[in-house]
């Protein structure tokens, strides 16, 4: 990993943590990749009372338990496309580009989660926490509406590259 890789994984990508639940052996599920969006939290200073980070929950579930990369391949397969709310009148929303220059054209914010799979398990489920720090990029962007409302779209892509759904979130303010 060259160093501007390990700069963007460690301090541009917002902070991912995943929960995983033990899946039952004979449980069966899918062999596709499910997304379903579970809420978000506002986490704000005690103190100053600004936001200080955006929590955007994902449940995850993948019968094959294919998900994240494996070995020392480390391509992206978790993407974030993020829209500006650009009318309180209507709900008409603008995507932002160009915020993440190692993105394809279409995506945001793009990047690598490790094998998802536990050890002795076929399936994988669980929780995506996906993080977006105050003073990430697009809760700053210049380009950004005076309203300070964003939705995301989620999907990632399994190991054979198949992407699973894609959930939208409801508004989210980010100010």
């Amino acid at each position: 990993m060259n160093n501007f890789a390990k700069i963007r994984f460690f301090f541009i990508i917002p902070f991912i943590c995943v929960g995983l639940f033990s899946c039952d052996p004979n449980e069966k599920l899918p062999p596709e990749t499910i997304l379903e969006y579970m809420g978000v939290l506002h986490l704000v200073d005690d103190i100053t009372g600004e936001l200080v980070d955006i929590v955007v929950e994902v449940s995850f579930q993948n019968g094959k338990g294919n998900l994240g990369f494996l070995g020392r391949d480390t391509t992206d397969n978790l993407f974030i496309h993020v829209f500006d709310r650009v009318s309180l009148t209507d709900t008409v929303y603008a995507p932002m580009q160009d915020l993440d220059p190692t993105a394809p054209e279409d995506v945001v914010i793009s990047f690598a989660i490790p094998n998802l799979k536990l050890k002795g398990q076929k399936s994988t489920k669980g929780v995506l926490k996906i993080g977006f720090y105050s003073n990430f990029n697009f809760m700053q962007h210049e380009h950004s509406s005076k309203y300070g409302i964003v939705r995301f779209e989620i999907y990632m892509l399994d190991q054979d590259s198949v992407p699973s759904n894609t959930v939208t979130t409801p508004d989210i303010h980010i100010r």
